[in-house]
């Protein structure tokens, strides 16, 4: 359940070369953004990785590799949102989701031989501010993150428990939490800072309450 970066699976080759030729080069830029960064993964890059002719790439995505960058951030995103429904129908709180996510997330960094980064994060320090839309896109993806966990922690809180925009705060820092330990972790080449956010997650949403009170000033 690694939904922070794009996982197709065991055999990687075979399953980004098979299925409809547009899912093939949203699956296959993702991976090469999540690998290379996206100024360094070129269009016949991706397109040898689909296994696909150039042809298919314009046919598909007439605005190139920045239009294929925003349906691959989209297209992440909706799996994202995908997992944290499924988990909120099954009753699993939000902070013991996001530490599953943690731990699956150091797991498949170290499988993947660090190799790979979280697609949207990536992307964010490499896009901002040279490519505008494809900068937007990731900016509207987070900001749509925040908010559907936002959301979350506020179904789940007492009545009157927790202002919206505690919640929210909350939600960002959770997010920014598990960005930075996976930069931690290729970093490092470990799995520890992944497992560290899984073990703090929880206790930080569950602290949520005290957001409420005004932010120290000097």
């Amino acid at each position: 359940m690694a939904v922070l970066a794009f996982d197709p699976g065991e055999d990687e080759a075979v399953r980004v070369r098979t299925g409809k030729a547009r899912d093939r080069l949203v699956a296959a830029a993702i991976i090469s953004f999540q690998s290379q960064g996206y100024h360094a993964s070129g269009v016949s890059t991706i397109l040898d990785r689909a296994g696909l002719p150039k042809g298919s790439m314009y046919h598909h995505f007439p605005g190139g590799k920045q239009q294929l960058a925003i349906s691959a951030v989209e297209a992440l995103t909706d799996t994202i949102c995908g997992a944290m429904d499924a988990a909120r129908a099954r009753g699993i709180s939000a902070g013991i989701f996001l530490a599953r996510v943690a731990v699956d997330t150091g797991a498949w960094l170290e499988e993947r031989k660090w190799r790979q980064g979280a697609l949207l994060s990536v992307l964010a320090q490499e896009v901002v501010p040279a490519v505008p839309d494809v900068a937007a896109a990731v900016g509207a993806a987070y900001d749509l993150l925040v908010g559907k966990l936002g959301d979350w922690l506020l179904e789940t809180a007492a009545p009157g428990a927790l202002p919206r925009h505690a919640a929210l705060t909350m939600a960002r820092s959770a997010w920014g939490l598990l960005d930075g330990a996976v930069a931690q972790s290729r970093a490092l080449q470990s799995q520890e800072p992944m497992l560290a956010a899984a073990r703090v997650l929880p206790v930080l949403l569950r602290a949520g309450a005290s957001l409420d009170r005004p932010a120290p000033r000097d």
